[in-house]
């Protein structure tokens, strides 16, 4: 072979391992790279995508009527918990404010306080059932017990009639404390009684006095 061969063959070599060389170095750079989706890994702020809009709130799903209560004050003193977002608005009848599911309108709460009367709780709700039951259809009791509510002593009474072919069960807790008889009441078609039910034990729960 020519020395000019000789010294071609030389250069080409010397070439060919350069770029062997930097094909390995690119290689070995790609695979000790860190990566940003390792599981488990949170990744760095720059690359993670903000979970909510700068000012806003995250989204979340409509809050549930027996677990999102908000405060509110009947007449003469008496507060308690609601549902957040049902309004409240004066009853039909005195020392009385109602709460109305504004999805559903045929439930509804009441909270109220008036003077105490002269007999104790459970007699004033015995004999209130003689008057209320005599005007709905198919009145039936659940139940009508002497109870202590916070202390005071009470009366709880629950009842089902027809209204308009329909079904209703409503419960109500009475109770005497300071000379007044505080009430909370809750109102609903038999087929929305079981999460009305919860809904009324937190109010009742909550009431004060």
């Amino acid at each position: 072979m020519s020395q000019r061969g000789s010294r071609s063959l030389a250069v080409a070599l010397a070439i060919a391992c350069v770029a062997v060389a930097a094909i390995a170095g690119v290689v070995l750079l790609t695979s000790t790279a860190p990566s940003h989706t390792q599981p488990g890994v949170e990744p760095p702020a720059a690359l993670a995508a903000p979970s909510t809009v700068p000012g806003t709130q995250p989204p979340s799903a409509k809050p549930s009527a027996t677990t999102t209560f908000t405060p509110v004050k009947g007449p003469n003193g008496i507060t308690t918990v609601v549902p957040r977002g049902w309004p409240l608005k004066p009853c039909p009848i005195a020392d009385c404010q109602e709460v109305d599911d504004p999805v559903t309108p045929t439930r509804f709460l009441r909270l109220g306080a008036t003077a105490a009367r002269g007999g104790r709780p459970f007699d004033e709700q015995l004999a209130y059932e003689q008057e209320f039951s005599a005007g709905r259809a198919n009145f039936q009791r659940v139940k009508l017990d002497a109870v202590s509510q916070h202390g005071f002593d009470g009366a709880d009474w629950e009842f089902e009639y027809d209204l308009n072919g329909v079904r209703r069960h409503v419960k109500t807790l009475l109770w005497r404390a300071n000379g007044m008889d505080n009430w909370v009441y809750a109102s609903a078609e038999l087929a929305a009684w079981p999460d009305t039910r919860a809904i009324f034990d937190k109010m009742a729960a909550s009431a004060v006095p």
